[in-house]
C-alpha cells in the first residue's frame, strides 16, 4: 500500500534518511507524524531488503490501540504481525510490529532490542511523544546503547514530538535518538492544507471577594516564604517558572538541614493552595457554561481543565443543559468508561467532551471546531498540545476557536500564547461578568455600534434595526465575522431561511467596519 504524504512529510523523511536514519521530528498535533513513522517503516523495510523489526514507544495504554489501527489502515500491516506490551498484556517481542507502553517497557525493551540485533535484525525504535522519555526512570529504555558493541548500524531511531524541548533533551534524548532533524509547528502549518485558519479568545475572569481574600491572603504568605528561603539560597529564588519550581522540590528532598526542608515544602504547598483556588474559580464553570450556551447547537467542543472535582461539576452543569450531548475523560475513570466517553465523541454520539490533562496530547479527536481551557498550567507544552486539538482539517470550513479563561489581577498570564506574533492567528480580549453572566468584547461592540449607526442612517426600519441586534449579538463569540469575505457571501446566498441570512449579512458588515477603521484583529 502506497501511502500518501504532505510535502513536509516527503521532505521530512529526505532528511532523515540523510541523516543515516536518526532524529527527532518537531511536529504540531495533527500534521501527521503517526502516518510519517509508518512511511519511514515502509521505506525502511524496502531499502533494507533482510528482517526489520519496528519498535513503538508511546507514554499511555489507550495510544497503543491508535497505533494498531493506524498501522492496518495506512501500513497495510496485518493484526497478527502486532504485538503488544503492557500490563498483563504481553506479546513475543519477535512480532514484526511491537508496541510497548512506557511503564512496562523500561526494564524491557533494551533487553528486546539488543535480543533482535543479536538475531541478525535490524531495529527501528519509534519514540512517540519522546519529551516523555528523558527523566530518570523513562530513559532506562535507553540503556542499550552502550552495549550496542558495532551493532549501530542496525538500529535506526525516530523521535516525535510537537513539543520535544524538555529538561534531558540535550543531555539524554539527543544521543539516544539523534538531533532534530525537522520542524514543522503552529506557524510553518498555518495556511496549508493541514491546518484551519483559527482564532484565540483571551477572557478574563474576576475571583469572587471571598476568593480574592482567600487568594490575597495565600500570596502574602508565599511572598514572605520566599523572601525566607532568598536569605538562604538567593540563587534558586533568581529562577522563574518550572525551573524555580523543580529547584524547590529538590530541595525539599535533599538538603540535609530539617529547616531549609521545612522552609522550602512551605513555600511548595502555599503554591499549591493558590493554585487551587485559581483552578477552582467559581467564573470558570459559570463561564463556560455561558459560553458553550451561545455558540451553535452543532459545535464540537473539547473542555480542557486541571482540577477532577472541576471536571465532575462541569459535566453535571453541561448534562443538565444538554442532556444526552456531554461526556466526560480524566485518568482515574475506568478503562472501559474512557473508551466509551471517546469512542461516543469521534462517533458524533456526544458534542461536548469534558476533559481533566487526559487528552493534552497524543489522542487522535477529530472534527472538533471549539476549545475551552477552563484552567491551565503556565507549561507552554500542554498549551500548544491543547491548541492542536482543534485544528485538524475536518471539512467543516469554520474558523477554529479556542477560548482561554483566566483570573485577572493575578499570577496568571493574559494569553494563551507567549509569543502571540509566531502563531498566524486572530487574537481577541475579552472578559466576563458573572453576576450577569454576559461577556464583555470591547472591539466588537464598538464595531457593532458603527454597523447599527450606518443602518439607521440609511432608514432601517426598527424591525431591522432589531433584527441586526439579534444577529450581531449571536456573533460576539463567534469568529464568523472573521471568516473571507467571498466567504461570508456565500454561507448568505446558501442559508437556509431568511434569519440565518440576515446573520451572515451581519458579520460581513461586521467585518467591512472593522477593516475600514483599522479594528480588524491581526
Amino acid at each position: 500500500m502506497k501511502l500518501e504524504l504532505y510535502p513536509w512529510q516527503k521532505e521530512c523523511l529526505k532528511a532523515w534518511f540523510n541523516n543515516n536514519c536518526r532524529g527527532i521530528v518537531h511536529v504540531m498535533t495533527g500534521a501527521g507524524k503517526t502516518v510519517l513513522a509508518i512511511s519511514a517503516a515502509k521505506q525502511l523495510q524496502s531499502r533494507l531488503g533482510g528482517v526489520l523489526r519496528i519498535k513503538i514507544i508511546v507514554p499511555q495504554t489507550v495510544l497503543t490501540a491508535q497505533w494498531a489501527s493506524a498501522l492496518q489502515k495506512f501500513g497495510g500491516i496485518s493484526r497478527q504481525e502486532i504485538g503488544f506490551y503492557y500490563g498483563a498484556c504481553k506479546c513475543s517481542s519477535s512480532l514484526p510490529y511491537m508496541i510497548y507502553v512506557i511503564n512496562s517497557a523500561r526494564y524491557t525493551l533494551s533487553r528486546h532490542i539488543l535480543e533482535d540485533l543479536e538475531q541478525g535484525c535490524s531495529v527501528f525504535l519509534i519514540a512517540d511523544e519522546c519529551h516523555h522519555y528523558a527523566s530518570e526512570e523513562n530513559r532506562k529504555i535507553f540503556d542499550f546503547i552502550p552495549h550496542l558493541s558495532g551493532r549501530s548500524g542496525s538500529l535506526f531511531t525516530m523521535g516525535l514530538s510537537a513539543t520535544p524541548y524538555t529538561a534531558g533533551y540535550e543531555q539524554y534524548l539527543v544521543p539516544s535518538l539523534g538531533p532534530e532533524i525537522y520542524r514543522y509547528g503552529l506557524a510553518e502549518a498555518t495556511g496549508t492544507a493541514l491546518m484551519v485558519p483559527y482564532a484565540i479568545f483571551n477572557i478574563a475572569l474576576s475571583f469572587t471577594p471571598v476568593e480574592n481574600q482567600r487568594y490575597q491572603e495565600i500570596t502574602d504568605k508565599l511572598i514572605y516564604a520566599i523572601s525566607s528561603l532568598n536569605t538562604r539560597y538567593p540563587s534558586i529564588c533568581k529562577l522563574k517558572g518550572v525551573r524555580f519550581y523543580h529547584a524547590l522540590r529538590r530541595l525539599s528532598v535533599q538538603e540535609a538541614s530539617p529547616e531549609t526542608v521545612k522552609l522550602a515544602k512551605n513555600v511548595l504547598s502555599l503554591i499549591h493552595q493558590r493554585v487551587s483556588v485559581l483552578y477552582c474559580a467559581d467564573a470558570r464553570i459559570s463561564a463556560a457554561c455561558s459560553l458553550i450556551d451561545t455558540l451553535p447547537s452543532d459545535s464540537r467542543i473539547i473542555l480542557f481543565g486541571e482540577r477532577i472535582e472541576q471536571t465532575d461539576l462541569v459535566f453535571n452543569r453541561l448534562s443538565g443543559m444538554f442532556s444526552g450531548q456531554v461526556g466526560r475523560y480524566y485518568s482515574l475513570m475506568d478503562t472501559d468508561a474512557k473508551k466509551s466517553a471517546l469512542d461516543r465523541y469521534r462517533s458524533g454520539q456526544i458534542r461536548i467532551l469534558v476533559t481533566c490533562r487526559a487528552l493534552d496530547e497524543g489522542f487522535d479527536i477529530p472534527s472538533t471546531s471549539v476549545g475551552i481551557v477552563l484552567s491551565s498550567s503556565s507549561v507552554e507544552r500542554q498549551r500548544i498540545q491543547r491548541l492542536g486539538r482543534i485544528l485538524r482539517k475536518c471539512g467543516t470550513g469554520k474558523i477554529a476557536c479556542l477560548y482561554y479563561f483566566y483570573i485577572q489581577n493575578t499570577s496568571e498570564r493574559p494569553e494563551y500564547m507567549t509569543v502571540q506574533a509566531e502563531y498566524k492567528a486572530h487574537f481577541l480580549t475579552l472578559a466576563y461578568d458573572s453576576q450577569s453572566g454576559c461577556f464583555l468584547h470591547p472591539l466588537y461592540e464598538e464595531a457593532s455600534l458603527a454597523v447599527l449607526k450606518t443602518l439607521q442612517e440609511q432608514g432601517k426600519s426598527q424591525e431591522a434595526l432589531n433584527e441586526a441586534r439579534r444577529c450581531l449579538q449571536l456573533g460576539l463569540l463567534r469568529a464568523d465575522w472573521l471568516r473571507d469575505p467571498d466567504e461570508l457571501n456565500s454561507l448568505k446566498e446558501s442559508a437556509p431561511d431568511t434569519r440565518q441570512q440576515n446573520y451572515w449579512i451581519c458579520m460581513r458588515l461586521i467585518r467591512q467596519v472593522c477593516v475600514d477603521n483599522g479594528l480588524f484583529p491581526t
